[in-house]
C-alpha cells in the first residue's frame, strides 16, 4: 500500500474516532477560536483512545445493548436541541430587526425544525423502549 494510501487511512481512522467522542457540532461553535477547537480535537482524541474497553454493566446497572441505545436517545435528544437552534436563528434574525436571511436559508431553518420535530418523536421512542434509566450506585453516593 502506498504511503498517500496509508496517510490518508490513518487520518480517516483518528477522524472516526474523534467523531465518536465529540461532535462535530459541538466543534462548530469554537470556528473563530482555532486553538480552542484543536485543543478540544485533541481532547477528543484522547478520549477515543481511551475508550476502547467495553463498558461494565455492573457499573452501568443496566445491560450494554440498553445503554447504548440510551446514549443513542441521548444523541438524538442533543441534535434535537442543535436543530432548534438552527430553526430559531429566523425568529431571532427577524425579531431583532437584522438583515433578513436569504430565500434558500429561509428554508433550511424550516427544514431544521420539521427534521427537530421528527427527530424528537424518534428520541421518545427510543426513551420509552428502554424504559427509566437505572439508578447507579455512583449517582446516589454509597461508593
Amino acid at each position: 500500500m502506498s504511503k498517500k494510501i496509508e496517510k490518508y487511512l490513518e487520518r480517516e481512522a483518528k477522524a472516526k474516532r474523534r467523531r465518536s467522542a465529540l461532535r462535530e457540532t459541538v466543534l462548530l461553535r469554537f470556528q473563530q477560536i482555532p486553538y480552542l477547537r484543536k485543543l478540544l480535537e485533541f481532547v477528543a482524541d484522547l478520549l477515543a483512545r481511551e475508550a476502547g474497553t467495553p463498558p461494565d454493566p455492573q457499573v452501568l446497572g443496566e445491560s450494554v445493548v440498553r445503554a447504548e441505545v440510551r446514549a443513542a436517545a441521548a444523541e438524538l435528544r442533543h441534535l434535537q436541541e442543535f436543530l432548534a437552534e438552527v430553526a430559531n436563528r429566523l425568529k431571532w434574525l427577524e425579531g431583532n430587526k437584522h438583515k433578513p436571511l436569504d430565500p434558500a436559508d429561509r428554508r433550511l431553518c424550516e427544514f431544521a425544525e420539521e427534521q427537530r420535530r421528527e427527530i424528537m418523536r424518534r428520541a421518545a421512542r427510543y426513551e420509552r423502549r428502554v424504559g427509566p434509566a437505572p439508578v447507579r450506585r455512583s449517582d446516589t453516593g454509597l461508593e
